[in-house]
């Protein structure tokens, strides 16, 4: 056996080993591996800068069956008005909606997989830059060579406030369109990051 060989498995049988030590030099691996060479992996490949998103927001929830969504509480500028009447205004039908990908939304801790190689259109889920540390994931209503409107499903309007203006979304903002939702696995990134801010140590 060539000496390779045996650092190798000795190195395995280490991090088998039931032990704090061997734990922990597994999850130093384990985050190297994802942090370091996982993620620009699928960055490259996927053609943006983030090709998972964790949903951090009930923003895109529908609660209830299409129907009682679609007539349910929005905005139309400075009047109350139904969801079916906020889309309506935008030349968006049920019809339309229906053949829009996650056309039921998506849950809070859902894990959804982004890529950058598609061709935004109008009803797409995309991830963009906003006005937090962390990207928003919305509806695009309008889409031009230049900027977009977005909008959550859930949400009664449109999101303008401070410098971010969901009514006017710049193009070079967008990091890609949402392709794949994997439900409720981004709970692990959400408690993870509320652990690191419990103790002081995420802002």
């Amino acid at each position: 056996m060539s000496d390779m060989k045996k650092i190798w498995t000795r190195c395995i049988l280490f991090l088998k080993k039931d032990s704090l030590l061997s734990t922990l030099v597994f999850l130093v691996i384990a985050f190297v591996f994802i942090k370091w060479i996982f993620f620009p992996g699928l960055s490259l490949v996927l053609h943006t800068q983030y090709p998972i998103v964790a949903v951090i927001s009930g923003s895109m929830e529908h609660d209830e069956l299409f129907d009682a969504w679609w007539t349910s509480n929005a905005f139309c500028g400075n009047r109350w008005c139904s969801q079916s009447e906020f889309y309506g205004a935008f030349n968006i039908s049920r019809d339309d909606f229906f053949s829009y990908p996650f056309n039921s939304g998506f849950n809070k801790g859902d894990i959804m997989l982004v890529t950058g190689w598609t061709e935004i259109s109008t009803g797409d889920v995309i991830v963009f830059e906003g006005s937090q540390a962390y990207p928003i994931i919305h509806r695009a209503l309008v889409v031009t060579p230049t900027h977009l409107q977005t909008k959550g499903d859930n949400n009664e309007r449109q999101i303008t406030f401070n410098s971010f203006d969901e009514t006017h979304v710049p193009r070079e903002t967008v990091y890609g369109e949402a392709i794949i939702r994997v439900p409720y696995l981004g709970y692990v990134k959400i408690w993870f990051v509320n652990l690191l801010q419990f103790f002081g140590i995420l802002k």
